[in-house]
């Protein structure tokens, strides 16, 4: 059992319930000036806080061993009256929660082991069991009277002791111990008992006068810069124009191109769209439209949506911001594209360029064994310029009577370019799953005489039915004059020839997103985007789910051969968009971060090149209709990571900092994935799921709820920042829409769930200034510092084993991000203050003392072992703390966790605690003496 408190003549009170504030004339105990006394295994010390720290390692403890800090006083001789000793105190042990038998957490109940005790002169005024309850919202702030005999004028002394009343091999009778899935010790193994008790603010005063609580150095630090930098600047680096951005995916071929791409600008470089131009490699402009994807907080732009059109042969660009408005080339030619609905009431799209004609283009589906087709409802454009057109057509997906969900068609059209992209959505917004065999668009190739087909690398001739069909993952089947079998990923495009012009079609990630086929048969091109195999017969989608497919169509010349065909092909497969790593950098536009290549920061490039190899894709993501851009979290269970934890935005942070295109080919496929298969949607028995992001414990991606840690979609809006993706753009601030309509994380008590949301509420107010996200950010972030101790800056909590409660540092790590966002969005210093208290209470108690860099960053919890692989995300957290204080220890910290982590080679997983590599080498860079 708990011990009750001893009281000596004392009566003992939360500090909240002091008498009013009058005059006051207290007397602080200096913590320099405690006389440390440990026997056994106890240690003491007085930490950067000014908090004294009495401990017990995890080890056998033994009765009668202590530790003891002890301090001589003299009363001030004016005061008067009784006289009451005010302290903070708290410690890391619980021992009060009931006994547990099952699940996968440890336990330790020992009460009535150890005490923490206030010593008057020798005479013990104050004890309590350690093994009592630590929840924060327990008082840390206590009050003794002193006994009637100390008088004004007297010397006493001081003493607060940590004492093993029993050693932790005797067996009281309410000891318990339960070794959980996660604890590091068997049955048989000696039980061990570890206690870190803090002490802090121990303060004399007359009894009738009340005592300000405590606070740690570094909060007046924190106020100082606040006072002194805020508003704090961007980050961005000015630049001069113009600026090379060589293309990512360029072409090898020389065949002129379009490109729309994302393209960031460093704050107060351009204020409106129009001054934007591009020139070639000669200084000429090309034709170009540029629209704001979004701003700076001084209304400059911040990224900005460029469509373009790149002459053959070019593998970089000018960028650069013209005095006066560019105006806009019209180029002759293109495609263009038209829909009508058909007398049956389905869509029909054509496209056309010159004598080269798709007409009467149709989708075509079977779903739960019906025919279905597309029934238009809306068309709108989207966006119109002399150099592009982007149409939307918004409507449901029916058999009859039967609605089975809606579709969004998208057609991105340009001047002066014979390729159109389409974008082909499907919602299933009602319950239940259903069951889709087919999913096709038909493309009649009307008014000329076909001369061959190209597909899979051979020519046929028009009479021919010809077929390409990725059948699993590493096997394809092509179809002409015979069947032949190959093995790997198939080409994802055919070609037909005709005597007036020629037809090419593109399914972007065909293979990747098996079974699925490409033929031509009867004078049409039909795409099916599933293609059932005996394997795998259907795609069955959950209520919610979405599922989406680039198409690139070309109406080009005739004469085209296999060679030219892929040629154009190539531009399609890997749409060429403008990116720099150290322009993207300097612009501060995603934040703090520097790049790392051969010459900067080469140790992490090393390693990366080590670890990686060539970057395959199979690192990161299966592939599949259903699973391409996922991993399997569970195979037993069927579960998959849905994004656990950040990977979309780890994945990003490697390309900002290296622009390498395989780093991007796979955020796409991560995003592609996020944004379809695990945002929900549509829900009829849950409405509070609609917009979020299902969690990883989800069997099949998408039948579970929301996990408030992984509702992270910085990743996404990064994605939708360097391709202009709308429907990335809006799946990502709809994750933040439902995590305001849901209040999620609001109430929460571990800081991996605060965290996660507050990452999505400050990302989505950073993208779009919309007051409401900010705050919510407010509302949630003021609710997380509840559950912070503000004198240890500690988020405490359980992390497998019950018995111990303190920082998780890795997840702590995760809250110190968007609070620090926050603070730079709103200018609420008790969210900086935060951020320095966490930083303050890692590097007080989770590093090995003495040991620069050295830090416990899994857990608190001693039944881990000591890992660095979460420096690389917990050393930039550190120097937010660095950035907000100037206090050269958080420099000097983070510093040495990054080298550490280097040197034993344990730099987290890209998939994992990655996604923040880019601001820790910010502050390394411009820190570097």
């Amino acid at each position: 059992m708990i011990l009750r408190s001893i009281l000596f003549r004392a009566a003992l009170v939360a500090a909240f319930l002091v008498s009013p504030w009058t005059q006051a004339s207290p007397l602080t105990l200096e913590s320099a000036a405690w006389q440390l006394t440990n026997t056994g295994k106890f240690e003491s010390w007085t930490d950067r806080r000014g908090l004294l720290v009495l401990y017990h390692p995890w080890d056998v403890s033994e009765k009668d061993f202590s530790a003891t800090a002890e301090q001589t006083v003299t009363i001030p001789a004016a005061w008067t009256g009784p006289i009451r000793l005010h302290f903070y105190m708290s410690d890391d042990y619980d021992g009060a929660t009931d006994p547990v038998t099952e699940g996968w957490l440890g336990q330790i109940n020992l009460p009535g082991h150890r005490v923490k005790q206030l010593l008057i002169n020798g005479e013990v005024a104050w004890q309590q069991d350690v093994a009592d309850a630590t929840d924060v919202a327990l008082p840390t702030r206590f009050s003794v009277d002193l006994p009637e005999s100390v008088k004004p004028g007297d010397t006493l002394r001081v003493a607060f002791r940590l004492v093993d009343v029993a050693g932790s091999m005797e067996r009281l009778p309410g000891d318990h111990r339960r070794v959980g899935d996660t604890d590091g010790i068997k049955e048989e193994d000696p039980w061990k008992f570890m206690t870190h008790l803090y002490v802090g603010d121990v303060t004399l005063a007359p009894a009738d006068e009340a005592v300000e609580p405590g606070a740690m150095p570094s909060v007046a630090l924190t106020r100082s810069v606040h006072d002194s930098r805020w508003p704090l600047a961007p980050v961005s680096t000015a630049a001069t124009f113009p600026v090379t951005l060589p293309l990512r995916h360029a072409p090898s071929s020389n065949v002129s191109f379009p490109l729309q791409s994302g393209v960031p600008f460093p704050v107060g470089a351009v204020s409106d769209a129009t001054h934007i131009q591009l020139t070639d490699n000669a200084g000429v402009a090309i034709p170009i439209a540029a629209r704001a994807m979004n701003t700076w907080p001084d209304g400059s732009i911040r990224f900005a949506v460029v469509t373009a059109l790149a002459p053959a042969g070019t593998k970089a660009l000018q960028l650069n911001v013209n005095p006066s408005p560019v105006a806009p080339v019209a180029p002759q030619g293109g495609v263009t594209f038209a829909t009508e609905t058909a007398p049956d009431g389905t869509l029909r799209f054509h496209l056309a360029n010159g004598d080269g004609r798709v007409e009467g283009a149709r989708g075509k589906l079977t779903i739960d064994g019906l025919d279905a087709a597309l029934y238009p409802e809306v068309t709108e454009e989207l966006e119109e310029s002399p150099v592009h057109r982007d149409v939307e057509v918004r409507g449901r997906i029916k058999s009859g009577e039967t609605d089975f969900g809606r579709f969004v068609l998208r057609a991105l059209t340009f001047a002066g370019a014979p390729v159109a992209r389409l974008q082909f959505r499907i919602f299933h917004d009602l319950p239940g799953t259903r069951t889709i065999s087919h999913m096709a668009l038909r493309l009649p190739w009307t008014g000329q005489p076909v001369r061959s087909v190209v597909a899979g690398g051979e020519t046929f001739g028009p009479e021919q039915t010809v077929s390409v069909t990725q059948q699993d993952a590493e096997a394809w089947r092509l179809t002409g004059a015979d069947e032949s079998h190959r093995t790997g990923r198939a080409p994802g495009w055919m070609g037909v020839s005709g005597n007036r012009g020629a037809l090419i079609a593109c399914i972007r990630h065909f293979a990747e997103q098996f079974p699925s086929q490409m033929a031509w048969a009867e004078g049409a091109l039909t795409l099916d985007l599933l293609s059932p195999t005996e394997a795998i017969s259907a795609y069955g989608p959950h209520e919610g789910e979405a599922k989406r497919y680039e198409i690139w169509l070309g109406l080009t010349e005739p004469g085209q051969t296999t060679e030219s065909f892929a040629a154009r092909a190539e531009s399609m497969l890997n749409p060429p968009a403008l990116f720099d790593p150290d322009y993207a950098c300097a612009t501060g536009a995603f934040g703090p971060a520097a790049p790392h290549d051969a010459a900067r920061f080469p140790e992490l490039t090393a390693f990366m090149q080590k670890t990686y190899g060539d970057i395959p894709g199979s690192m990161f993501y299966t592939t599949g209709i259903r699973h391409w851009g996922d991993l399997p979290y569970n195979v037993e269970e069927g579960t998959w990571r849905n994004g656990y934890y950040d990977t979309q935005q780890g994945l990003f942070s490697e390309y900002l900092m290296t622009g390498d295109p395989r780093w991007f080919d796979h955020l796409e496929a991560s995003v592609r994935h996020i944004m379809d298969i695990d945002v929900c949607y549509a829900s009829v028995e849950h409405p509070d799921w609609v917009g979020s992001i299902h969690g990883l414990y989800s069997k099949d991606h998408s039948t579970g709820d929301p996990w408030n840690p992984t509702q992270r979609m910085k990743g996404m809006l990064n994605y939708a920042r360097l391709t202009g993706d709308r429907d990335a753009r809006a799946a990502a601030l709809g994750v933040a829409d439902s995590a305001l309509a849901a209040k999620r994380a609001i109430g929460a008590v571990s800081v991996r769930d605060h965290a996660g949301v507050l990452y999505a509420l400050t990302s989505a107010y950073d993208e779009s200034r919309d007051p409401k996200y900010l705050e919510g950010a407010r509302e949630l972030a003021h609710d997380a510092m509840k559950r912070i101790d503000p004198r240890r800056g500690t988020y405490a909590e359980i992390h497998g084993n019950y018995g111990y409660r303190g920082n998780v540092p890795w997840m702590v790590a995760q809250l110190m991000e968007p609070m620090y966002d926050y603070y730079r969005q709103s200018g609420d210093l008790a969210a900086a203050e935060a951020v320095v208290g966490m930083a303050e209470s890692m590097l007080a108690e989770n590093r090995t003392r003495g040991v620069d860099g050295d830090v416990y960053g899994y857990s608190h919890n001693p039944h881990f072992k000591k890992s660095s692989t979460y420096h690389i995300l917990i050393a930039p957290a550190v120097l937010y703390a660095y950035e907000l204080t100037g206090d050269d220890e958080f420099l000097k910290q983070g510093r040495a966790m990054y080298n550490q982590t280097i040197a034993e080679g344990t730099v987290n997983s890209v998939m994992n605690c990655y996604w923040n590599t880019h601001t820790l080498l910010y502050y390394l860079e411009r820190t570097t003496q």
